[in-house]
């Protein structure tokens, strides 16, 4: 009963919210001890982990919970997942990574969309619903470009980091991270073909060539040009039979497709510029969306419809 496993995970994903603002407000771990030095104007942030490995993962174990959120509003229609969904979202601030803040709210968007179309809405609040985005679209972007602050120091780190997404010659996370992707890429021209192997990228093992912070880059570094083929062949040929089977569904069986859609898309857009699937709590969660999808096409079978591989 999936249903019912989403609302346990939806209950256990709420209080992990309420955690992760806890041990933000009171700047101290409730399991473990991490490195929580990220220095800007005004101070040092705080990086909520809870009971992730790390903080970059607990973005997108919170972004998770705030899709789940979200699949119950289209689903009932009642406000209150609305806002476990915002308070989902915004919980993914105490984590202070930006990238799990941008793929959240592109899965967000994209389920909303295939939502209203699932719904085949009246031209009327289809135009509300693209007026609604441009509108986030330019609010998104002018708190991206503008330096405005609050005088509030907690909100005003929340917009620090949030403006430093689009920074790429001045922060240092980001300037860090192109220096590793170059280094990658001279590890990867010495063994293109079949890579350096399995498990020799990463930040578990002492004896690794050290993170590549990205899905791709790792696959291509580990596996080579060949393993990359297969992994991604793989990939987007479950992605293609969800999308024939999801067309084959009921209005009411496509909710959930919606979802697993969401969840495969923040995960993928995420590991474009971090090796988050090599994190355990990340990979399970990028495997629901993955399987939900191959789900879809047993659903289908079950309503005696088409067999959508043939």
């Amino acid at each position: 009963n999936v249903y019912r496993c989403l609302r346990i995970v939806l209950i256990v994903g709420l209080i992990i919210g309420i955690l992760s603002w806890i041990e933000y407000l009171s700047r101290s771990y409730i399991i473990g001890t991490f490195s929580t030095t990220i220095f800007y104007t005004g101070g040092y942030g705080f990086r909520s982990a809870v009971f992730s490995r790390s903080y970059l993962a607990h973005g997108v174990v919170l972004g998770f919970y705030a899709l789940v959120a979200f699949y119950f509003y289209i689903t009932e229609k009642n406000k209150k997942y609305l806002i476990a969904a915002i308070f989902l979202y915004l919980s993914i601030l105490t984590t202070s990574s930006r990238g799990p803040l941008v793929v959240c709210l592109a899965a967000i968007f994209l389920m909303y969309i295939m939502n209203m179309k699932r719904m085949a809405q009246p031209m009327n609040k289809k135009i509300g619903m693209w007026f609604g985005i441009i509108i986030a679209v330019i609010i998104i972007f002018f708190i991206l470009t503008s330096s405005f602050k609050t005088g509030n120091e907690t909100i005003d780190y929340f917009l620090y980091r949030t403006r430093n997404i689009i920074n790429w010659s001045e922060d240092a996370g980001n300037v860090g991270r192109i220096g590793i992707w170059n280094r990658c890429f001279e590890r990867i021209k010495e063994n293109l073909w079949f890579g350096t192997g399995p498990a020799t990228t990463g930040s578990w093992g002492g004896a690794s060539y050290g993170v590549t912070e990205s899905d791709i880059l790792r696959y291509l570094c580990e596996l080579g040009i060949i393993g990359i083929v297969l992994i991604y062949t793989f990939l987007i040929n479950i992605i293609k039979y969800g999308a024939k089977s999801y067309r084959r569904l009921t209005t009411g069986e496509k909710a959930l497709g919606i979802l697993f859609f969401g969840i495969v898309l923040m995960v993928f857009v995420d590991g474009i510029t971090l090796q988050v699937t090599e994190e355990i709590m990340v990979s399970f969660i990028y495997s629901v969306g993955l399987g939900g999808l191959l789900s879809l096409r047993h659903q289908s079978v079950l309503n005696n419809r088409k067999d959508v591989y043939k």
